[in-house]
């Protein structure tokens, strides 16, 4: 019975170094040679003119401190910071989290008037039959 790997498991394997041969002496399963149509993934094209998505309080708090943190652990690597912020986070107090969360508040409102001309842009095109 041929059993065919889930793209997420066969991106691991590309990853990592493994061969169809070695994925297959470690009974994995079968190596296919082209993805079946329904296991592969389409992204969606994202339109460049497009506004950024806002940034929530955490990630307000982690831009302002990465580098205070990044530079008071020398060595080590991004996933270790990352972790150092978010104990951070949770460890902080209501007060300072305030300050953050109307950060992203503000942040939210200037995507939302972004967004409204960018529509407005993107239809206007639309209705003259151009493209963007």
């Amino acid at each position: 019975m041929d059993v065919w790997i889930l793209s997420r498991d066969l991106n691991y394997a590309r990853q990592s170094g493994n061969t169809c041969r070695k994925m297959k002496r470690k009974n994995i399963g079968k190596c296919p040679r082209r993805m079946p149509l329904e296991l592969k993934m389409t992204k969606r094209k994202k339109d460049p003119g497009a506004p950024l998505r806002p940034l929530s309080a955490y990630m307000w708090f982690c831009k302002r401190n990465w580098k205070k943190v990044a530079k008071a652990n020398p060595g080590k690597g991004t996933s270790k910071v990352v972790q150092l912020l978010a104990r951070m986070w949770t460890s902080s107090t209501e007060d300072k989290k305030k300050i953050y969360e109307e950060y992203a508040e503000c942040d939210k409102k200037f995507y939302d008037i972004e967004k409204e001309k960018y529509l407005k842009q993107k239809k206007a095109i639309k209705l003259k039959g151009g493209h963007i």
